[in-house]
Protein backbone atom coordinates (compact mmCIF):
# COMPACT_ATOMS: atom_id res chain seq x y z
CA UNK A 1 0.00 0.00 0.00
CA UNK A 2 1.36 3.41 -1.02
CA UNK A 3 -0.97 6.07 0.45
CA UNK A 4 -0.50 9.76 -0.25
CA UNK A 5 -0.98 12.31 2.52
CA UNK A 6 -0.77 15.41 0.30
CA UNK A 7 -4.38 16.31 1.09
CA UNK A 8 -3.24 16.80 4.70
CA UNK A 9 -0.11 18.81 3.91
CA UNK A 10 -1.35 22.02 5.55
CA UNK A 11 -2.35 20.25 8.77
CA UNK A 12 0.92 18.30 8.78
CA UNK A 13 2.89 21.50 8.22
CA UNK A 14 1.37 22.87 11.46
CA UNK A 15 3.13 19.95 13.18
CA UNK A 16 6.39 20.66 11.34
CA UNK A 17 5.93 17.60 9.12
CA UNK A 18 6.82 18.46 5.54
CA UNK A 19 8.51 15.31 4.20
CA UNK A 20 7.68 11.64 3.95
CA UNK A 21 10.54 10.86 6.33
CA UNK A 22 9.19 13.21 9.00
CA UNK A 23 5.72 11.74 8.54
CA UNK A 24 6.99 8.16 8.82
CA UNK A 25 8.92 9.04 12.00
CA UNK A 26 5.88 10.74 13.57
CA UNK A 27 3.62 7.78 12.78
CA UNK A 28 6.09 5.29 14.21
CA UNK A 29 6.65 7.28 17.40
CA UNK A 30 3.01 8.20 17.98
CA UNK A 31 1.14 5.11 16.77
CA UNK A 32 3.66 2.29 16.38
CA UNK A 33 2.77 2.01 12.68
CA UNK A 34 5.90 1.42 10.58
CA UNK A 35 6.15 3.04 7.15
CA UNK A 36 8.86 3.76 4.63
CA UNK A 37 9.04 7.31 3.29
CA UNK A 38 8.62 8.31 -0.34
CA UNK A 39 12.29 9.20 -0.81
CA UNK A 40 13.24 5.54 -0.21
CA UNK A 41 11.47 4.78 -3.50
CA UNK A 42 12.97 7.58 -5.55
CA UNK A 43 10.11 10.04 -5.06
CA UNK A 44 10.48 13.64 -3.98
CA UNK A 45 10.53 13.92 -0.16
CA UNK A 46 7.77 16.51 -0.06
CA UNK A 47 5.26 14.30 -1.89
CA UNK A 48 4.13 12.89 1.48
CA UNK A 49 3.75 9.35 0.18
CA UNK A 50 4.44 6.36 2.41
CA UNK A 51 4.70 2.62 1.96
CA UNK A 52 3.12 0.75 4.81
CA UNK A 53 5.23 -2.03 6.30
CA UNK A 54 3.48 -5.29 7.19
CA UNK A 55 4.90 -7.54 9.89
CA UNK A 56 3.75 -11.01 10.76
CA UNK A 57 1.48 -11.16 7.72
CA UNK A 58 1.06 -14.44 5.90
CA UNK A 59 -0.22 -13.22 2.55
CA UNK A 60 -0.19 -16.69 1.04
CA UNK A 61 -2.50 -18.01 3.75
CA UNK A 62 -4.78 -14.95 3.57
CA UNK A 63 -5.10 -15.39 -0.21
CA UNK A 64 -5.87 -19.10 0.22
CA UNK A 65 -8.56 -18.36 2.81
CA UNK A 66 -10.07 -15.58 0.70
CA UNK A 67 -10.36 -17.90 -2.30
CA UNK A 68 -12.25 -20.43 -0.17
CA UNK A 69 -14.86 -17.76 0.62
CA UNK A 70 -15.43 -17.18 -3.10
CA UNK A 71 -17.02 -13.74 -2.59
CA UNK A 72 -16.14 -10.39 -4.08
CA UNK A 73 -15.60 -8.08 -2.35
CA UNK A 74 -14.36 -9.72 0.80
CA UNK A 75 -16.33 -8.80 3.91
CA UNK A 76 -14.72 -6.31 6.31
CA UNK A 77 -14.72 -9.02 8.96
CA UNK A 78 -12.28 -11.06 6.85
CA UNK A 79 -9.63 -8.34 6.96
CA UNK A 80 -10.24 -7.72 10.65
CA UNK A 81 -10.03 -11.41 11.59
CA UNK A 82 -7.49 -12.82 9.11
CA UNK A 83 -5.24 -9.78 8.59
CA UNK A 84 -5.45 -8.22 12.03
CA UNK A 85 -2.06 -6.45 11.99
CA UNK A 86 -2.94 -4.72 8.74
CA UNK A 87 -6.43 -3.84 9.97
CA UNK A 88 -5.09 -2.55 13.28
CA UNK A 89 -2.36 -0.48 11.63
CA UNK A 90 -4.79 1.16 9.23
CA UNK A 91 -7.18 1.93 12.11
CA UNK A 92 -4.33 3.58 14.06
CA UNK A 93 -3.23 5.54 11.01
CA UNK A 94 -6.80 6.71 10.31
CA UNK A 95 -7.33 7.79 13.91
CA UNK A 96 -4.04 9.72 13.89
CA UNK A 97 -4.97 11.53 10.67
CA UNK A 98 -8.46 12.32 12.00
CA UNK A 99 -6.87 14.05 15.00
CA UNK A 100 -4.49 16.32 13.07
Amino acid sequence: MFPSFRNYSEKLKLRNITTGKELAEALLMETGVACLPDEEFGLEPKQLVLRLAYLNFDGKNALKLSMKLNVDPLPDSFVKNKCFNIYSGIQKLTTWIDHL
